[in-house]
């Protein structure tokens, strides 16, 4: 209850962290105290999706970097493509105030030079779609 008190978890999070409390404790019983949280709506997968999906976006992360992250922590893809659209308007809004906090205002890009290659790369480690990156370097980009 304390780790739920302080965020939400995913299941398999949880079960984790049971593991490496009482590694001597049955699998089964580890399990069947998860599945009592569940149906006292104390966990859900669900709503654990939608907290980090709405606290990554907040931190300026892509649409590819939350999805592994949520494959990391046990969410299934169904569940993970309710709460994460790949389309959503927002990806490039988040890339282009990333660009903005690394850019001096009005400051311009030429194809390939050192910083343009260091965006681009950031941009990548975030999870921004090539699509997505090159819309948002694009406007940056010497006429």
């Amino acid at each position: 209850m304390d780790w739920l008190a302080r965020r939400e978890h995913s299941r398999h999070e949880l079960l984790q962290k049971l593991r490496n409390k009482f590694p001597e404790a049955p699998q089964a019983v580890l399990a069947g105290v998860i599945d009592r949280l569940g149906e006292q709506n104390l966990q859900s997968d669900q709503r654990f999706a939608e907290a980090w999906v709405r606290h990554r976006k907040s931190r300026g992360y892509g649409y590819l970097f939350i999805v592994q992250e949520l494959r990391a922590r046990g969410i299934p893809q169904p569940l993970i493509d309710r709460c994460l659209f790949e389309d959503d308007g927002d990806w490039l809004t988040i890339a282009t105030t990333m660009v903005e906090r690394r850019l001096p205002a009005g400051q311009t890009l030429s194809f390939g030079s050192k910083e343009h290659r260091r965006l681009l790369n950031f941009l990548q480690r975030r999870g921004f779609s090539p699509a997505q990156i090159r819309a948002c370097l694009d406007s940056r980009l010497k006429a």
